[in-house]
């Protein structure tokens, strides 16, 4: 049989201590702020992709608005969107919010009805804060679209 001494021992025991709640705050603490900025430069990687991704997606879909159309198709840029606009009636087909955490150069663009452009076009997504690699997305008159890993150089 336990004496009274022991019994109380035992209940004073359960759960933590102040002191070591604050050993794991702090360890957890360290490990966020050596986290955090990896986290940062993963988030801004992620926007240049998809900022990229999307002016892919935008240039296809107006070329295909040209040739199923059979009319001429532009795409006109302003410092916070891009827009596609049928240019017999001056319809806008599409929009899109370009990020203002990224450097976007673009050059207007009119599509043929053939899918193809007057004159080649690049156009160039950089990373200010240096976290993702430079894009530009070279318009050839065919009308294809390529990527390259680089600053656009004329």
């Amino acid at each position: 049989m336990p004496f009274v001494g022991e019994i109380n021992s035992m209940q004073q025991e359960r759960g933590f201590s102040l002191m070591e709640l604050m050993i794991v705050l702090a360890i957890a603490a360290i490990l966020a702020a050596v986290a955090l900025p990896s986290f940062d430069s993963w988030l801004q990687q992620e926007r240049h992709t998809r900022a990229v991704n999307q002016l892919q997606a935008i240039y296809h879909f107006a070329r295909s608005e040209a040739v199923k159309r059979e009319a001429s198709i532009a795409v006109t840029a302003t410092a916070a969107q891009v827009s596609v606009i049928a240019l017999e009636d001056e319809q806008v087909l599409r929009q899109f919010e370009l990020s203002s955490r990224l450097s976007v150069s673009l050059m207007d663009v009119e599509l043929l009805a053939t899918g193809q452009v007057p004159a080649s076009a690049r156009w160039q997504v950089r990373d200010p804060r240096g976290y993702a690699t430079d894009r530009c997305l070279i318009i050839l008159p065919s009308g294809q679209l390529t990527v390259q890993a680089s600053s656009c150089a004329t």
